[in-house]
């Protein structure tokens, strides 16, 4: 994933951070391009860390339930 480096989008999850500039978002993105296996190994280190931090389970998702679901 590429995004730009902005407060939002910090933190430890392995994405490409860019400034927002054209010519930064396009090198990056040739980047990925370029070089297929290493994408490859980031989208599944950046589906990994967002699977086991970011998932919504059991105490987390049951707190939330009663503000997302109908009465």
């Amino acid at each position: 994933m590429v995004c730009t480096d902005i407060e939002p989008y910090r933190g430890d999850l392995p994405v490409t951070r860019v400034r927002n500039r054209p010519r930064h978002w396009i090198d990056a993105i040739r980047m990925h391009l370029t070089d297929r296996p290493a994408s490859a190994a980031a989208g599944k280190a950046l589906r990994e860390a967002v699977r086991r931090d970011w998932m919504l389970e059991d105490a987390g998702l049951d707190s939330l339930a009663p503000g997302l679901l109908p009465d």
